[in-house]
């Protein structure tokens, strides 16, 4: 039912919609700021969207890879989800989530909340409290965490 879809600067404008409902006091102007320093670093950090059969974005989370030590880690940060009968946008974003760590070889994934957009600005939940080797499956508060499958 969904897909992911890397976005770009041009998918700024119409992915804050479901942004500003999650963060009503985020400006269009700070959002697409954001996106296109997030996108225009190369590849070390990516925005992805969730998007159905008719092209609307359900839900946006940013990744990066952080490769100082081994294994290799999947740094996820959830930013907005629209809230849908049933699991399906959850089991579409773990899906995503595997297939990108898979991709680059990642043995470990983290996911945290996102803390917006202005400087200083940070997670809500810190790395540290996502124990290494497990994830937290979901994209809204605390929730138990479990080992990710190899």
């Amino acid at each position: 039912m969904f897909r992911s879809h890397e976005l770009s600067q041009a998918d700024a404008a119409v992915s804050y919609p479901l942004v500003s409902c999650r963060y009503p006091g985020l400006s269009l102007t700070r959002w697409v700021e954001f996106v296109g320093d997030t996108v225009g670093r190369g590849n070390h950090a990516h925005l992805v969207g969730l998007v159905d059969q008719r092209g609307r974005i359900h839900a946006i989370f940013g990744y990066r890879l952080e490769s100082d030590g081994a294994p290799r880690r999947l740094l996820i940060t959830h930013i907005a989800t629209f809230r849908l009968a049933g699991n399906e946008i959850y089991r579409a974003f773990d899906r995503a989530v595997e297939q990108i760590a898979r991709e680059n070889g990642c043995r470990e994934i983290a996911v945290r909340a996102w803390g917006g957009t202005q400087p200083g600005d940070g997670p809500t939940t810190a790395a540290e409290d996502v124990a290494s080797g497990h994830r937290l499956l979901t994209m809204e508060g605390a929730a138990p965490a479990h080992q990710l499958s190899s």
